[in-house]
């Protein structure tokens, strides 16, 4: 009976480990079908297929961030994500919703999680689940940014992993300059009170109301969903950034979609 036993506990525990590899695997590019416009192609990539259906549970097993049950570390969620060289890297998960409660309860198909590393504890990821698909950037001190996003517009099930090093600017995009007067900043000695005046570390959060033109909301699928999914996609990459090198979150007001304009001919813009 015990040997049953056993028997019986090993497959569960083998066939919980398969279905949790089997979120993301390893897809040749010449057996995707395209379904849309290829917005983002970098230089180098891996190509990888996910099983929304197995992630979606896992996702909503996340408790929100800074609550009790985020707290307790051991009992987070755990996500795996490929990266670009062949690897995995695991990440205990939360949610960190990017839109106000009111706002985030209109619409509950966007949600957007932050992760803290398990193999590289120096890693975070802010990562989404939306109907514009999955998306990701992993921010590490060890390597170059890494981000996941759909292979081409309208596909949620296969993707492209890069590191941010490997995408070039594009043709069209306008060239960075930096205009700001740094001043006689090499002259500018450092003492022992200016090292302390460096904040609180405590993490600030600001309501943004965050508009958007008629050709922006267009150009992502013409609807106020999918605008929204948009730009919580930037804004929880934005957020990962901001959290980490000032201490500042922000989260888009209750109202935000009344200033999500769907015409260009109407929205009160001019460009």
């Amino acid at each position: 009976m015990f040997r049953h036993l056993s028997v019986l506990i090993f497959f569960i525990c083998i066939s919980g480990i398969v279905s949790a590899q089997a979120i993301w695997t390893d897809v040749a590019e010449p057996q995707i079908v395209q379904k849309g416009e290829r917005r983002i192609v970098p230089q180098v990539y891996r190509t990888v297929r996910l099983d929304v259906q197995q992630l979606t549970p896992l996702l909503h097993a996340a408790p929100e961030r800074f609550t009790p049950d985020a707290a307790k570390q051991q009992d987070l969620p755990v996500l795996t994500i490929p990266m670009p060289d062949g690897s995995k890297s695991r990440f205990r998960l939360t949610e960190s919703p990017v839109m106000a409660p009111a706002l985030q309860a209109q619409y509950p198909e966007i949600r957007c999680y932050t992760g803290y590393g398990i193999d590289d504890p120096t890693a975070t990821i802010k990562c989404d689940l939306t109907p514009k698909g999955f998306h990701a950037m992993v921010r590490s001190a060890l390597q170059s940014a890494v981000f996941i996003d759909p292979y081409s517009e309208g596909d949620q099930e296969h993707y492209v992993v890069y590191y941010k090093k490997d995408y070039a600017a594009q043709p069209d995009d306008q060239p960075f300059a930096c205009e700001a007067d740094m001043g006689d900043l090499k002259e500018i000695a450092l003492n022992d009170q200016a090292a302390k005046l460096q904040g609180d570390c405590q993490l600030r959060k600001y309501r943004l109301a965050l508009a958007c033109t008629g050709e922006y909301a267009i150009f992502h699928g013409g609807t106020t969903q999918l605008a929204l999914a948009a730009m919580n996609t930037t804004m929880n990459r934005v957020n990962g950034v901001y959290e980490n090198d000032f201490a500042v979150t922000m989260e888009m007001v209750a109202n935000n979609d009344q200033i999500v304009y769907l015409n260009a001919s109407t929205d009160p813009y001019s460009n």
